[in-house]
């Protein structure tokens, strides 16, 4: 039987631990402990990668529709409606909904972009805008939290769970 992909990685990550790093010079020693701690965190990306991303995606595309409709849709940025179709087909793979993430983040960037421009403008749009920006920040620094058990130095186990 083949081992899936994740526990593939966790059994050459074990592998080159236990077996090779003992027998290794102390000049590389240092550097097969960091191609070590890069499969550990591959590992734990993978395993929480998809519905993260799926999970991100669904919230900046909230997020841009609800900032379209509070300011009547700026003709410049990009609409979240060719978008949505894509993230909801059954068929699509990691490659593809990190690609699709990006050119979500694009488009949010778009927006956020317009929010800043139309926040010094006057009174009311200026408020809204400032308010609709705070959320994208706090909505942004979430995901960004979210990523580091992998992302930092120190990381969590591999069998961990993002909330």
């Amino acid at each position: 039987m083949t081992p899936h992909g994740l526990d593939a990685i966790q059994e050459v990550s074990l592998f080159l631990e236990q077996d090779i790093l003992p027998t290794v010079t102390a000049a590389l020693r240092s550097e097969l402990r960091a191609a070590i701690k890069i499969l550990h965190s591959a590992a734990t990306e993978l395993n929480v990668m998809t519905p993260l991303l799926q999970r991100e995606c669904h919230e900046l595309l909230r997020l841009n529709d609800e900032s379209a409709r509070a300011l009547e849709a700026d003709a410049t940025t990009p609409s979240s409606d060719a978008l949505r179709p894509r993230l909801a087909d059954p068929a699509l793979d990691l490659r593809s909904l990190f690609a699709l993430h990006e050119e979500i983040q694009q488009v949010v960037t778009l927006r956020m972009t317009a929010l800043l421009e139309l926040s010094g403008i006057d009174a009311v749009n200026g408020e809204r805008s400032r308010a609709l920006l705070l959320r994208y920040y706090d909505v942004l620094a979430r995901h960004a939290t979210q990523r580091l058990p992998w992302q930092s130095v120190f990381t969590a186990p591999l069998d961990s769970e993002v909330a």
